[in-house]
This record gives C-alpha cells, structure tokens and sequence, in this order.
C-alpha cells in the first residue's frame, strides 16, 4: 500500500491540481492525504472525482485555514474510526473479493491480545497474497505475517519485515531480518 501526503496549502488554483495528477501518474498512491486544504466537501468531491478515486473523508476548514482530505482508489478500501480538525484515522481493507466475515477477523485480534501477540508491520508492498491479476476480479490480501511478543522486540527492537515481492507464485516471499542494538562499547564487565 502506498500513501502520499501534501501540505497543499489550498486546491484553487488549476496548477494545483495538475500537479497532484502529475503525481498521481508518477507514484500510483493508493492513498491520498492532503491537510490545509481550505477546501469544502463540495470542492473536494469534485478534486477526488477528478482525479479518478471513489473514496474520500473530508474535514472543513475554519475560516481560510485548515481543512483536511484522504482520498483512495476504490470506495471499499477503508473504513472511517475517528477524526477532529487535526487528524483521519481509517481502517483499510483488503483490496478486492468480498470482506472476511466479522467473526474470523475479531476471533484473529481476540486471539492476539489473549496472547500478547503483535502483528510485525511490513516493509514494502502491503499485501502479499495475490489472485486473479489482470482480469476485473483481481484481488490482493496480506495473508502472510510474522506475529513477535514484547520481550522478541526488546531483543531485536531493529528488525525489520520486508515484502519482497516479484515471487513466482501468488503468495509474496516475506523476510525476516533481526537486528539487534550494537552492544554499547563503553560498558564493561565487572
């Protein structure tokens, strides 16, 4: 999943808009986040459609200051859990096919918290299980994962999850790489 983020200081000018598409074009972000941008719903649905996303949370602006935006691709792709004037928090979901059942997906987090699992966070591409590419009923999840507890993240509080995406099959090659803090050389052993 990728996101951009622009300060863009107001949407009323053509050139502004141009160069959000220019952008678009060039990263191909799944979400955009825009802040300041003194913009009504109204406006914004218009630069959404515009731009060819579906979804979009606003916040309006006070005055000629503020105002918030965050657009994405397809309308289903997340769900709004909270705002104010100075933040959007969404939920995505998986992109295409129909949503996993509300039973599956609490079980799966009550099971997490029962057991004091986390979720590692990924590195590169966010779904890494694939069907269908190319056609109209393409979908991709993050079905892979790699769950630590707090006293593995004390040990390797630098490691990293990394998608490596490119994989000949439909389930991405995920790596695992743990990385210690260097032992700090100033201390000895009495």
């Amino acid at each position: 999943m990728s996101v951009i983020g622009w300060n863009c200081q107001g949407l009323g000018l053509p050139r502004k808009i141009q160069f959000l598409k220019d952008v678009i074009r060039q990263e191909k972000p799944d979400f955009i986040f825009l802040s300041e941008t003194i913009s009504s719903r109204k406006r914004m649905e218009w630069v959404c459609n515009n731009i060819g996303y579906e979804g979009l949370i606003t916040v309006e602006p006070i005055g000629r200051s503020g105002g918030l935006a965050l657009m994405w691709k397809e309308a289903s792709q997340a769900g709004l859990l909270s705002f104010s004037v100075n933040h959007i928090d969404v939920v995505t979901k998986k992109k295409g096919g129909d949503n996993y059942p509300t039973w599956l997906v609490d079980g799966f987090n009550r099971t997490l918290s029962e057991t004091g699992l986390l979720d590692m966070e990924i590195v590169g591409h966010q779904y890494t299980w694939e069907k269908g590419r190319g056609t109209n009923a393409w979908m991709e999840v993050r079905l892979d994962r790699v769950l630590t507890n707090e006293e593995w993240l004390k040990l390797f509080p630098l490691a990293k999850l990394y998608n490596t995406e490119g994989a000949p099959l439909d389930h991405s090659l995920i790596v695992l790489v743990p990385k210690r803090v260097a032992a700090d050389a100033t201390k000895r052993s009495v």
